[in-house]
């Protein structure tokens, strides 16, 4: 069997998966929950960092079709094997291939480990070398795409998905990666005025991206079952129409700032994300820095605030004080340690773990978005029976 023969047998299982009954209850699953209806509670574990212990090795060697085969391998595995509410698209999602090179420069990345890494800095003295900083350049073939698109479609159904916004508007990591974080923390006291200067120079410059994306009509919706966050799903009613940024999803977070006092980060680093925000229709904030120590005066301010991130580090029960009966959604990350790290998964600690994010969001609208596990330490099933226990815990509360 050749590798297009094989890939045609691979698609009919996708599409047999994506065509079955479960897939269209997850889906009104997600549209009533993201729409307010607080007896949803979605359960995500994202695949992506652990996918070595899932896939099986790739039997395609040309570029385009390994693609496409780990994109279908993956839905796959995932529904057949992992089972949380991941909705597997009808049509495959091929990423738009928007060529951009942020800042015109291209990082040099030191390594320490498979996952340690430290940027080197471009921002030696930033009273200096602010001035040395260049616009972002960006083009887009269309033939380019084309030709992928057609080649994807003798497989099965595809079209062109626009990925490039779910991890971009996140000013404070382009931040660090330049200049470090200790020059970044001791800048704000010894030159407030160009931290300033360059966060408005980051925030120009991203929004005009977006803008030109918009402008050229490269949009596509992420109002349905598009990646909108960190882990979480856009489906709505409340967005519609043509895909143009006030009837899309944003995606902002702010790690970087998670040592600084709530004083600092309303002055250094708020006013710029409070900006972007009103270019969206909706807005999911944060990853996994800690929430509650700047909700009431930032966050909870964000406009069209829709979803926000309650991470590991997170005052969990303080966060479901103040979403108590909130249209905002309160989308918890468990800590990943029980899943990710031990050799012996501890299936009760881990819904002991579940159970206290089910009593502190008991008057939330509650999702559960398990990320950042890199491991399942040779334990295949363990996966599935995560998500199996956050289900039969929010299925009870």
């Amino acid at each position: 069997m050749n590798e297009k023969e094989y890939l045609k047998e691979l698609g009919k299982r996708y599409r047999e998966l994506a065509a079955s009954p479960v897939m269209a209850e997850r889906a009104d699953l997600w549209l009533r929950h993201n729409d307010g209806d607080k007896s949803c509670s979605p359960v995500i574990i994202e695949v992506d960092s652990f996918l070595s212990d899932l896939l099986p090795p790739l039997r395609c060697e040309d570029p385009f079709h390994r693609e496409l085969e780990q994109i279908m391998l993956t839905e796959i595995i995932r529904a057949e094997e992992v089972g949380d509410d991941r909705v597997i698209p009808e049509t495959l999602e091929l990423p738009m291939r928007i060529h951009f090179r942020h800042l015109d420069y291209t990082p040099k990345i030191a390594h320490a480990s498979e996952y340690g890494f430290h940027p080197e800095p471009v921002i030696l003295d930033i009273e200096q070398d602010l001035a040395k900083l260049r616009r972002s350049v960006y083009s887009y073939d269309p033939a380019e795409d084309r030709e992928r698109l057609e080649r994807a479609n003798e497989i099965l159904p595809a079209e062109l998905s626009n990925q490039k916004l779910r991890w971009l508007l996140v000013y404070t990591k382009y931040v660090v990666d330049m200049m470090g974080m200790e020059p970044y923390f001791y800048a704000m006291f010894d030159s407030p005025d160009r931290v300033h200067e360059l966060m408005e120079f980051l925030r120009t410059d991203l929004e005009d991206y977006v803008l030109w994306q918009e402008k050229e009509g490269l949009l596509t919706p992420n109002n349905g079952n598009h990646y909108v966050g960190s882990g979480s799903y856009g489906f709505t009613n409340a967005l519609s129409g043509e895909p143009v940024l006030r009837q899309m999803w944003g995606n902002l977070n702010s790690q970087e700032s998670v040592s600084i006092s709530p004083e600092m980060f309303g002055e250094f680093v708020y006013p710029y994300y409070e900006k972007t925000a009103r270019l969206f229709g909706k807005v999911y904030w944060g990853c996994c820095e800690p929430v509650d120590k700047i909700w009431d005066d930032y966050i909870s301010k964000l406009p069209h605030l829709a979803k926000v991130s309650i991470s590991a580090w997170c005052d969990e029960e303080a966060m479901g004080e103040r979403l108590k009966d909130s249209p905002v959604i309160y989308s918890r990350k468990p800590s990943p340690n029980f899943v990710g790290v031990p050799d012996v998964f501890d299936e009760e600690a881990f819904a002991a773990h579940i159970r206290k994010t089910a009593k502190a969001a008991r008057d939330c609208n509650l999702e559960i978005i398990m990320r950042d596990i890199y491991t399942l330490k040779g334990d295949r099933g363990r996966a599935k029976r995560a998500v199996d226990i956050a289900r039969a815990v929010l299925q009870s509360r």
